[in-house]
């Protein structure tokens, strides 16, 4: 029934590192961990323990309030895109921030700077899963232009 699914996560991060299907999910459970939104998070941060570090930062993408789960962006059976994304770089923030993206959004990047779309990624600016700076930025505002523009 899940051939693909399971040729996906052997060709993946998760595979590499020799989990199989059942350190996962539970063969006669109910639901499924992504069915599940409390299981489906306490299953993710149980291995990954620096991202929840970040989630309990001041600033985060609200998994703490259980407005969105790890398999919003990340795909945990596959290896497709750079860190088991499931879609390319800015394509996954794109899907909940369209309105803000830098070109043609409101960003604040594109006023009196040249950050086309493309030139500039969200992850070089923004922490994905949380940070101490406002709009989970990755250093304060003051020293945010400093990191690339040493002449700022």
């Amino acid at each position: 029934c899940h051939a693909q699914t399971v040729e996906d996560l052997a060709n993946s991060d998760h595979g590499f590192a020799g989990l199989k299907c059942a350190d996962c999910h539970t063969v006669h459970e109910n639901k499924t961990p992504s069915q599940d939104i409390e299981a489906e998070i306490k299953r993710c941060l149980s291995c990954h323990p620096a991202q929840e570090l970040e989630f309990k930062n001041s600033y985060s993408h609200p998994l703490r309030e259980r407005q969105i789960r790890c398999s919003d962006c990340h795909d945990p059976h596959s290896g497709r895109n750079d860190k088991m994304l499931k879609k390319e770089g800015d394509k996954v923030c794109a899907d909940c921030h369209a309105n803000i993206m830098i070109e043609g959004g409101k960003h604040p990047a594109r006023l009196g700077a040249d950050h086309s779309l493309g030139a500039v990624k969200c992850l070089d600016c923004h922490q994905a899963h949380g940070s101490n700076f406002s709009k989970v930025l990755k250093y304060d505002s003051a020293q945010l232009c400093r990191a690339c523009h040493s002449d700022r």
